[in-house]
C-alpha cells in the first residue's frame, strides 16, 4: 500500500504547542499529551486536526501511525464532529475504534435567580481550594468517576483511568485554574475545577463524594452563581452520564456539538 512519503520525516513547526505532520497527502495537527503517558507507561498524543481529502485519509492515518510506533508511541486519541461515514470508516480501517460521544453543555446567560433556588446548608463550606485540600481532592477524583474517554475504553482498566484523573489535578493546578471545593469539617466531599479567560468560562473536572450526591445541585449552582453572567460557560461531558445531563438541563445549560471520541493503541 503506497502510504506517501514522509517530508523530513516530521515536520515539526509549533502552533500554539501544536505539532503538525505532513506527507504528500495530507496534514495532521495534533499534540502530546504527557499527562496520559505516566498512567500507560508509554508516549501519546491527542489529533486536534486532519486535512486531506476523503480518498487520503486511511493513507494518511496510516503514514502518522507507522510513524508516531517507530518513535515508541502508545496510543493516539481524537476527537471528532465529523459523523460521515467515509470519515469514520477511514478511521476503522486504520485501527481506530470509538469510545465515546460526547456533548458540550453551555450557556450565555445564566438564570441566576433559578440558581439561588438550589441550597447547600451552612454547615457545609464551600470556598477555593488551598494546599492542605490537594490530597483530598485527588482522592474525589480518583475514586468518584465512571465516565470519559479512558473510563469508557474497554481496553484501559479503571485503575488507570483513575490514576489519570489524579494526575490531572496536579496538571490543572499548574494551569492555575480555578478549583472550588465543598467541605463536611475539614474533609472535602467535592470539587469543581474551571478555566477562565476574558470571554470563556471551561468547566473542567467536578465531583461530590457519592455519600453527599444530594448536594451537587446546590454545591454548583452556588459556584455557578459566583461566577456569574458576563461569559459563556461550557463543559465537555459524556453523553453516557445521565446524571451530568440530568444536572446541566435543571441548571439551565443547553447541549451542542456533539463529538465522538477514538483511540488507537500502537502495540502492532
Amino acid at each position: 500500500m503506497n502510504i506517501g512519503n514522509w517530508q523530513n520525516e516530521i515536520t515539526y513547526k509549533i502552533k500554539m504547542e501544536n505539532l503538525i505532520f505532513q506527507t504528500v497527502g495530507g496534514e495532521i495537527n495534533f499534540h502530546e499529551t504527557p499527562w496520559n503517558d505516566a498512567v500507560l507507561m508509554g508516549k501519546s498524543v491527542e489529533i486536534d486536526s486532519i486535512y486531506a481529502v476523503s480518498e487520503q485519509i486511511k493513507d494518511l492515518l496510516n503514514a502518522f501511525c507507522s510513524y508516531l510506533r517507530s518513535k515508541n508511541y502508545l496510543l493516539i486519541a481524537l476527537r471528532s464532529d465529523d459523523f460521515s461515514k467515509s470519515f469514520r470508516k477511514s478511521l476503522f480501517e486504520a485501527g481506530f475504534i470509538a469510545v465515546e460521544h460526547t456533548l458540550n453543555a453551555s450557556t450565555n446567560n445564566l438564570n441566576l435567580e433559578l440558581l439561588k433556588k438550589f441550597k447547600v446548608h451552612s454547615s457545609f463550606v464551600i470556598s477555593d481550594f488551598s494546599n492542605e485540600d490537594i490530597v483530598g481532592i485527588q482522592t474525589l477524583a480518583g475514586c468518584e468517576f465512571e465516565f470519559g474517554r479512558f473510563f469508557e475504553d474497554p481496553f484501559i482498566s479503571y485503575e488507570k483511568a483513575n490514576k489519570r484523573n489524579e494526575n490531572w489535578i496536579n496538571d490543572i493546578i499548574k494551569q492555575k485554574a480555578t478549583i472550588k471545593t465543598i467541605k463536611n469539617g475539614k474533609d472535602v466531599i467535592g470539587f469543581l475545577a474551571f478555566s477562565e479567560n476574558d470571554n470563556y468560562i471551561n468547566l473542567l473536572l467536578g465531583g461530590i463524594n457519592k455519600n453527599y450526591r444530594m448536594l451537587t445541585y446546590g454545591f454548583w449552582a452556588k459556584v455557578l452563581v459566583e461566577i456569574g453572567n458576563n461569559k459563556k460557560i461550557s463543559a465537555t461531558i459524556s453523553s453516557c452520564n445521565i446524571n451530568a445531563i440530568n444536572l446541566y438541563t435543571n441548571l439551565g445549560f443547553k447541549f451542542e456539538l456533539p463529538k465522538v471520541g477514538y483511540h488507537k493503541f500502537l502495540t502492532t
